[in-house]
């Protein structure tokens, strides 16, 4: 849905079909460092004279920069697309996440 409404922000002409495939290769890209992330900060509930609550204090940043990694993604695809007039290929994609999801994520540190 987040896809949908920036496409109508750019006013771009995308079918669903187009962005749940966007969304998927958005998922990759973001899946296996958000993963990592995600877990590190989990662990931190076994350490002994850690509280749960630091651990589960530390997780709700990810969740943002995750969402804003999907949305900057999107944004930046319908920039290239309306601007360059290429869309970009699936490798393009996940890589734009990561890097957007690694750029978020240190301002949260």
């Amino acid at each position: 849905k987040m896809g949908l409404k920036i496409a109508e922000i750019y006013n771009a002409d995308i079918t669903w079909s187009e962005i749940k495939r966007i969304g998927m290769l958005l998922a990759k890209g973001l899946g296996a460092v958000a993963a990592a992330s995600y877990a590190g900060t989990s662990l931190l509930k076994y350490v002994p004279g850690v509280n749960i609550w630091v651990a589960l204090l530390m997780q709700p940043p990810l969740v943002g920069a995750m969402t804003y990694a999907a949305g900057h993604s999107y944004k930046t695809y319908f920039e290239i697309v309306l601007t360059k007039g290429r869309k970009l290929t699936d490798d393009e994609l996940k890589k734009l996440a990561e890097q957007a999801f690694m750029t978020r994520k240190k301002y949260f540190k």
